[in-house]
């Protein structure tokens, strides 16, 4: 499974109500932010009734980003935004 398809896949399961907010938040980070890639949500390209949940996850990984950041002096990456459709 590539890369891209790995996170769709955590992303779909997170939505699908089937992995725990804490889950996604740690999966993503081990596949997407460990590469020095940044997490960006764009809410107007996410389908209307998911916006929420999305925007709840983005937040929880700047939350963990940061926090990881502040321990371990590592700075981020740019990526494309990861785009939700």
């Amino acid at each position: 499974m590539s890369k891209s398809d790995r996170l769709s896949n955590i992303i779909q399961v997170y939505l699908d109500g089937e992995l725990e907010l804490d889950t996604a938040v740690a999966e993503l980070i081990e596949v997407y932010v460990r590469r020095g890639w940044r997490f960006s949500l764009v809410a107007s390209e996410c389908e209307p009734r998911f916006r929420e949940r999305m925007r709840t996850l983005a937040i929880r990984i700047d939350d963990a980003i940061l926090a990881r950041r502040e321990t371990t002096g590592r700075g981020m990456g740019n990526a494309p935004p990861i785009v939700i459709r």
